[in-house]
């Protein structure tokens, strides 16, 4: 990740904090979600005729798993808990 979107993730991560929007699984109240859990949300956001489906590249559920663990991560840090996976 370069330098510009760290700094645009963490404006984000700071409004989020700032209007008390959650930025973690924790905070959403998933302590701990499985694989398993997070791939059905993934495979429904990546359904045909959903958002996704309209990207200009290929946005296969196992992205959208990696994506939804990197951003808890980006979040756990930016509240203050180590996190190792992004």
């Amino acid at each position: 990740m370069n330098a510009e979107k760290k700094a645009e993730i963490q404006r984000l991560l700071e409004f989020y904090k700032l209007v008390g929007l959650p930025s973690t699984f924790k905070q959403l109240g998933l302590h701990n979600p499985t694989n398993e859990m997070l791939l059905t949300v993934a495979k429904r956001a990546t359904i045909e005729g959903e958002t996704m489906a309209h990207e200009p590249f290929l946005v296969s559920p196992d992205r959208v798993v990696d994506a939804m663990r990197c951003a808890d991560c980006l979040g756990e840090k930016a509240n203050g808990t180590s996190c190792l996976l992004c």
